[in-house]
């Protein structure tokens, strides 16, 4: 935001941006991959506590993640909600689900390691 604002964005195009995100590529990119990073931090550490069927658990943990985010973005009928392009889900849930099974892949690879 700083580096628009120094570029000559005023206030008004700052508050469009941040009530819309997917109008700036750059900043729905930078949003799409701390959200998948956060699901590979997310699949690591439900693998660690799961002790057991870890895979399976990052599993229920991405479906039950997808489903709440299915809930909560489907608008409640209102008409100024801001629409997601098809191309940002589909990474995002794709992205993530990758990223998850990598973190628990992860986990399991240094328990292997370990005596």
């Amino acid at each position: 935001m700083a580096m628009l604002h120094a570029g000559g964005a005023t206030k008004e195009d700052l508050e469009a941006l941040i009530g819309n995100p997917s109008d700036a590529f750059g900043l729905m990119a930078l949003l799409m991959g701390v959200g998948i990073a956060f699901d590979g931090l997310a699949g690591y550490l439900t693998a660690r506590m799961a002790g057991y069927l870890e895979y399976w658990h990052v599993l229920a943990m991405w479906g039950l993640l997808t489903v709440m985010q299915f809930a909560l973005s489907s608008g409640g009928g209102e008409s100024d909600a801001v629409s997601i392009p098809s191309y940002v889900v589909i990474v995002g849930y794709f992205g993530g689900l990758i990223a998850a099974f990598s973190g628990a892949y992860l986990f399991k690879k240094g328990k292997r390691g370990s005596p």
